[in-house]
């Protein structure tokens, strides 16, 4: 007997999905950077732009967007590049990596 799965209940793994990504991958490779950088009101509001930004190129699923809201992309970049941390682009992490564009990884 197959089972379906509500919509709600995969955003929620989706959210899920992308909170763990994050934290395994901070423990991983940058505890020590991630401990002595700091998440800004200044940060808070470019994330909260980006949302904003994302809900108007269509994106709708409100557990997505939370945690795009919630997870301090600029963590993963050098802090020369903090500025374009919140841009909706993919950006280069280093080791041949990107960190993906916020609307493919939304959407």
């Amino acid at each position: 007997m197959k089972s379906e799965v509500s919509p709600s209940a995969v955003s929620r793994i989706h959210q899920l999905l992308i909170i763990n990504f994050t934290c395994a991958f901070t423990q991983a490779k940058h505890i020590y950077i991630c401990s002595q950088m700091k998440d800004s009101y200044r940060h808070k509001g470019m994330r909260r732009r980006l949302v904003q930004q994302l809900r108007e190129k269509g994106v709708q699923d409100e557990a997505i967007l939370a945690a795009i809201e919630a997870i301090p992309r600029h963590f993963f970049l050098d802090k020369a590049f903090e500025e374009h941390a919140y841009d909706d682009k993919p950006f280069p992490i280093g080791h041949e990596q990107t960190i993906s564009q916020p609307y493919t990884v939304a959407y």
